[in-house]
């Protein structure tokens, strides 16, 4: 029952998307060129996470008259998503999805994406991706990995899904193991929390195991992955941040395609991201009440428990980060301010 209520509302947010990325692939005369096949490394399953991808395969296919296609490949078929970044690196294939906080060392500048309470909603979280992807910084530290950084998965901000008994105080974060990477870990830690990385599809057994505690986790993808499944209760007005999740092009690859496929892979960022906001932002709306009538606890701070989180876990977090990555030879406060400023014109 609950597996066909997923994918029913999943297919019905998906359909409405697909009338949004229809309307922008225009009935302009296809680019002319070679075939071209190209491989993406993905994991788990078609979601809400991978639809930006799955859109930049689509409208690469319908602007070069099947001519360059993308197969996406998913459930680590390729390459565990751990490894996906190192398999672009190796050229073992042309695109593949990671999220910086499963190896936050190789790419650390990107990782300023996955700061706590930087942006409230999906406009934020676009602006601030597309910023941080073209800095030219950026643009260096992923060539190192002949990487180029293509679209975000555009996850809004993520809650707290746990079992046992739910975190009702401030206090009760306390020595609680929870699966949170980049800075919503840091966050967390600021609470007394023990932040994990533990990949996504092996957090269902870990909160099974009581290997954690809690996980963040969108809704969308705590339905996905079983996470709601196992789950007692979960956070309703506490939204920490993101992980940054990017799908990137191999550079070799990029650069052996001819200038109007360049131009027509550069330009499905733009249909992808607005077609993954609408598939997010019709999954959330749904999945919310569901939780309800699964009998999970709502977890309900009030605005000065919220303030007190954001005092601890929010600008010393920033900070920090700033600091850390300055001393890399990161512009660390160009970089962070370029974002606030991209995310603050959303408004």
């Amino acid at each position: 029952m609950m597996k066909h209520l997923r994918a029913n509302i999943f297919a019905v947010a998906l359909a409405a998307s697909g009338y949004l990325l229809a309307a922008m692939l225009t009935a302009a005369q296809a680019a002319e060129g070679p075939e071209v096949r190209w491989n993406a490394s993905l994991w788990g399953k078609e979601r809400e996470f991978t639809q930006a991808t799955e859109a930049v395969a689509e409208y690469v296919r319908e602007k070069t008259g099947g001519r360059f296609t993308i197969k996406l490949h998913y459930g680590q078929a390729l390459s565990n998503s751990k490894e996906n970044l190192d398999g672009i690196k190796m050229s073992a294939f042309e695109m593949a999805m990671f999220c910086a906080g499963y190896h936050p060392g190789k790419n650390p500048a990107i990782t300023v994406l996955e700061l706590p309470f930087i942006y409230d909603d999906l406009d934020g979280a676009q602006a601030a991706a597309e910023t941080v992807y073209d800095h030219p910084y950026v643009k260096k530290e992923m060539a190192r990995w002949n990487a180029m950084l293509l679209v975000s998965a555009l996850m809004p901000p993520m809650r707290l899904f746990g079992k046992g008994e739910a975190p009702d105080e401030i206090a009760d974060y306390d020595g609680m193991r929870i699966r949170a990477l980049g800075g919503m870990g840091k966050a967390l830690a600021a609470l007394g929390a023990v932040p994990t990385s533990v990949p996504a599809p092996e957090v269902y057994t870990a909160i099974d195991r009581g290997t954690i505690n809690a996980a963040t986790s969108t809704i969308g993808s705590a339905f996905s992955f079983g996470i709601a499944d196992v789950s007692d209760w979960y956070t309703a007005n506490l939204k920490l941040g993101a992980s940054t999740c990017p799908t990137v092009v191999a550079l070799d690859s990029f650069n052996e395609l001819p200038e109007q496929y360049q131009k027509v892979l550069l330009d499905a960022r733009k249909a992808a991201h607005a077609h993954a906001k609408q598939v997010w932002l019709g999954t959330e709306e749904p999945y919310t009440p569901k939780l309800r009538e699964m009998g999970k606890q709502e977890v309900r701070y009030s605005d000065d428990q919220i303030a007190t989180i954001k005092e601890k876990g929010g600008e010393p977090i920033w900070k920090a980060w700033i600091e850390e990555n300055a001393k890399k030879g990161i512009p660390a406060q160009a970089l962070f301010d370029a974002m606030m400023e991209a995310i603050a014109a959303t408004d």
